[in-house]
C-alpha cells in the first residue's frame, strides 16, 4: 500500500487562541511530511445592519482598505513555527472561501480547530467548521475541543483508531489509517459500534478483520455497543489514540446518518480527528 502524503496543507486563521494551537499543530505535521502550510484569513462582508446614516462610497472604500490592511499585517506577523509557509487574505463566506481555496490551490488537508470566533459560542462544532466537515472534497483534520488555557497534543502517531460502519467509505478510512501508520510504525485499531441488542459482536468483529485482510490492513478489531459518538471517545481515551480517523459519507441514502455520527466523534473525542 502507498505511503501517504501531503504536499499542501491549508490552515485557516481567525487570530484566535484555538486557531493559533491548531495552526501550531499543522505546522508539525507539515514538517513531517515537507509540505507547504497555506494560512489564510478571511474577511467576511462588512455588515452595516445597525447604522443610522447610509455611510458615503468612499467612507466604505476607506473601511474596506483598512480592514484588509489591518488584515494583512496581522497576518504577516502570525507565525505557526514552519518555514515553508504562504499566507493570503481573501474576502467572503467563510466556509465557502475555505473550501473554494481547498479546491483552487490543491490542497491535500485541512486543518482547523472545531470553532474558533463565532457568533453562537455556545456550540461545540462552529458553524464554519461545520460545513467545511460536510462538504470538503480533501480530509480535514479538526483538533478536540480544548479550554483556551490548553495546548493542541504534540503531533505523534503511536496509535490510530478508526470508527468503521462496513459502508464504502469505510475502505477510505483503512487505507488512510494504514498509510499514515505507515509513516510512524503507528498500530491500527478498528472500532465498530453497533446498537444495544443489534448484531453478535464476534461476527461483526470477524467482519471487521475479514475487510481488514482485504485491504491489507493490519489492524485490531473491536467492537463496541451504544451511542457512536460516546462509545468512539470512550475507546479512544481507553486505546490512549493519538489520531482517530472517520468516514463522513459517500452515499446520498446514507449521507445524514454519516454526518450526525461524524459530528458528534468530533465534538467528543479527546484527540484530534481526521475526516475522510
Amino acid at each position: 500500500m502507498p505511503t501517504l502524503t501531503f504536499r499542501r496543507i491549508l490552515v485557516p486563521v481567525d487570530f484566535s487562541t484555538r486557531c493559533e494551537m491548531a495552526a501550531g499543530y499543522a505546522a508539525s505535521i507539515a514538517s513531517h511530511f515537507d509540505a507547504e502550510m497555506l494560512l489564510m484569513h478571511v474577511l467576511e462582508p462588512l455588515r452595516l445592519d445597525y447604522a443610522m446614516i447610509e455611510p458615503a462610497r468612499t467612507t466604505l472604500e476607506d473601511l474596506a482598505r483598512t480592514r484588509r490592511s489591518g488584515a494583512e499585517a496581522a497576518m504577516q506577523s502570525f507565525s505557526p513555527g514552519h518555514s515553508n509557509a504562504r499566507r493570503i487574505v481573501v474576502e467572503g463566506d467563510p466556509a465557502e472561501v475555505i473550501l473554494a481555496t481547498a479546491a483552487s490551490e490543491l490542497a491535500d488537508l485541512i486543518v482547523m480547530p472545531t470553532r474558533g470566533h463565532s457568533r453562537i459560542r455556545e456550540f461545540l462544532i462552529g458553524p464554519v467548521t461545520a460545513k467545511v466537515l460536510h462538504d470538503a472534497r480533501v480530509p480535514v483534520w479538526t483538533g478536540v475541543h480544548l479550554e483556551a488555557e490548553q495546548n493542541f497534543p504534540q503531533f505523534r502517531l503511536g496509535r490510530v483508531l478508526c470508527a468503521v460502519d462496513f459502508g464504502p467509505q469505510s475502505q477510505c478510512v483503512l487505507r488512510m489509517a494504514q498509510s499514515l501508520a505507515g509513516n510512524f510504525g503507528a498500530s491500527v485499531h478498528a472500532l465498530h459500534v453497533i446498537e444495544e441488542g443489534a448484531g453478535t459482536p464476534d461476527r461483526i468483529c470477524g467482519q471487521s478483520s475479514e475487510m481488514a485482510r482485504h485491504l491489507g490492513v493490519d489492524a485490531e478489531c473491536r467492537v463496541a455497543r451504544g451511542e457512536v459518538g460516546r462509545a468512539v471517545s470512550a475507546h479512544a481515551r481507553e486505546l490512549d489514540a493519538d489520531l482517530v480517523v472517520i468516514g463522513r459519507g459517500c452515499s446520498a441514502s446514507l449521507a445524514g446518518r454519516l454526518r450526525a455520527q461524524a459530528y458528534g466523534i468530533v465534538r467528543q473525542c479527546p484527540c484530534p480527528v481526521l475526516s475522510v
